[in-house]
């Protein structure tokens, strides 16, 4: 498999993003935290808009007091926010994470009624390349299947024209026409889930990020 990462452009900024919300979001002692990376860039959100206590955390989020305690402790501890007497708010470097994740990831409605899903969600993500063949879309697919949704459609933008390796031309057309012409950016991973599967995604697609070795990435 050839290396899907482009660092081109500053991406390492990125890399370095996914990988600090990666381990906010990792196993406690063996075990799930309660809240998965998009929890983390969510909690992110919410935190940049003013302070927030645990408690009104959680209820945004829809998780456990217990694990909104870990969420901040552990974006405490990456410098992500600060603790103050109204609650949480995010730092300079919180708003660093999140911006390099917003700046890259997008997410369109497109309609695959030809394939049978009705109205799916179309997930663009910088610095991630289209695979080249079918031995990569399984690749990627791994990562998509292990955070448990399994009906993936994934391609991108090559030489100018759309690619989804092992899609037939008869499915693929329809779906060209579908694409919004401002997601058919050169050399961009397109994902396609049903909708309801967005987060499974964007936890897989950041984890992906996260995995590649590219050496020391930027400093923040």
């Amino acid at each position: 498999m050839h290396i899907i990462f482009d660092v081109e452009g500053g991406l390492a900024i990125l890399v370095d993003a996914a990988r600090i919300l990666v381990r906010v979001a990792s196993p406690v002692k063996g075990g799930s935290p309660g809240y998965g990376v998009h929890h983390v860039i969510k909690a992110l959100e919410i935190l940049s808009q003013g302070p927030v206590g645990r408690v009104h955390l959680a209820s945004r989020l829809g998780v456990g007091e217990a694990s909104s305690r870990t969420l901040l402790e552990r974006l405490e501890g990456e410098g992500l926010i600060r603790k103050g007497r109204w609650g949480a708010i995010v730092t300079e470097r919180g708003l660093q994470v999140l911006r390099a994740v917003k700046d890259s990831v997008r997410v369109y409605r497109v309609n695959l009624e030809h394939i049978g899903w009705g109205e799916a969600l179309l997930i663009t993500i910088k610095g991630l390349k289209p695979p080249r063949d079918v031995v990569e879309v399984y690749s990627i697919r791994d990562y998509i299947v292990a955070e448990g949704c399994r009906e993936t459609v994934i391609g991108g933008v090559e030489g100018g024209s759309t690619t989804y390796p092992g899609m037939p031309p008869e499915l693929k057309e329809p779906l060209d026409r579908s694409i919004p012409r401002e997601a058919l950016e050169e050399g961009v991973l397109h994902l396609i889930v049903k909708p309801g599967n967005e987060d499974k995604a964007v936890n897989a697609l950041i984890k992906l990020l996260a995995k590649p070795s590219i050496g020391k990435p930027e400093a923040w």
